[in-house]
């Protein structure tokens, strides 16, 4: 078979937008402070078994922070997901609403829309 060549330089297909990379800087940013917000309910709080499911899933937050720092879209959409849960909650009662609630917000806001740009930009 004969190879055809591509005019696509690969490491042209790497590059992200201005606009892609700060919406992803955000949304790594965000997940960070949300996962140590999580995390750190651990010592302010009573031990009890919602507390310890919500520092877990602060590791979680924190992890796919690291996760954000690379290319690859599957944090991206893990993020999305997680953030979600948090958007249910601020949906189901806004009186009790904490920043944790308004930055897993922003969180999903960033994310969707890095994602947005990075499918956009690999049609």
């Amino acid at each position: 078979m004969v190879e055809q060549k591509s005019d696509v330089n690969p490491v042209e297909l790497q590059r992200r937008s201005p606009l892609q990379q700060a919406s992803r800087l955000a949304a790594m940013g965000a997940a960070l402070i949300v996962g140590m917000l999580h995390v750190s309910g651990l010592w302010y709080q009573a031990i009890d078994p919602s507390v310890l499911l919500d520092a877990g899933r602060g590791m979680v937050f924190i992890l796919l922070s690291l996760g954000l720092m690379g290319t690859a879209r599957l944090s991206l959409v893990l993020s999305v997901l997680l953030a979600l849960t948090g958007l249910v909650a601020l949906l189901s009662n806004p009186s009790e609403a904490c920043l944790v609630h308004w930055l897993e917000l922003f969180l999903l806001i960033s994310a969707s829309s890095a994602l947005t740009l990075q499918l956009a930009r690999s049609d």
